[in-house]
């Protein structure tokens, strides 16, 4: 229960520089995102947390990534979360319903290294690997993309972020 409290603390006493991210410099924020995580990692490693800010407040998501075997714990935190002013605090990442933007292909597009991706123009293969049946690939092929740079620069980051 101390390592509950001392998450709820610490987001508490800090929660304006998560509320205010766009306002915080880069290392300032890096370094309470670092600590928050720390502190959440002291109750549980496998828990991560997810912050959107929105325009009237903002909203941190405790999540489990998935495994059902801590779905408890993400739900103990939340339950033991304080009521902080202009904050939503959620359990899981909740799934989109209102589709029609992806439907109208208006969605909004997320930049990631320099490179503009839109899920409406994206298409997504499982991949299998009988040696690990329990084991989930994906691959994403990209509608728009006719550069092998923009196609090289991307199999680095998922080559870098897969091995970490």
């Amino acid at each position: 229960m101390k390592t509950i409290t001392n998450f709820w603390n610490y987001f508490q006493q800090n929660n304006f520089v998560f509320l205010l991210l766009n306002d915080i410099p880069k290392e300032e924020l890096k370094t309470h995102f670092d600590k928050l995580i720390e502190i959440l990692h002291q109750y549980n490693k496998d828990l991560d947390l997810i912050i959107k800010n929105k325009t009237n407040g903002a909203e941190i998501i405790i999540t489990a990534n998935g495994n059902p075997y801590l779905f408890k714990e993400v739900k103990l935190l939340v339950r033991h979360s304080p009521n902080i002013k202009r904050w939503k605090i959620t359990a899981f990442l909740q799934p989109k319903t209102n589709l029609t933007k992806y439907e109208n292909v208006t969605d909004k597009p997320l930049e990631y290294y320099g490179i503009t991706l839109r899920i409406t123009e994206m298409y997504f293969i499982p991949l299998q690997n009988p040696n690990k049946p329990t084991d989930l690939g994906i691959k994403v092929l990209l509608k728009t993309t006719s550069s092998t740079k923009i196609t090289q620069d991307l199999e680095k980051q998922f080559i870098h972020t897969s091995n970490t």
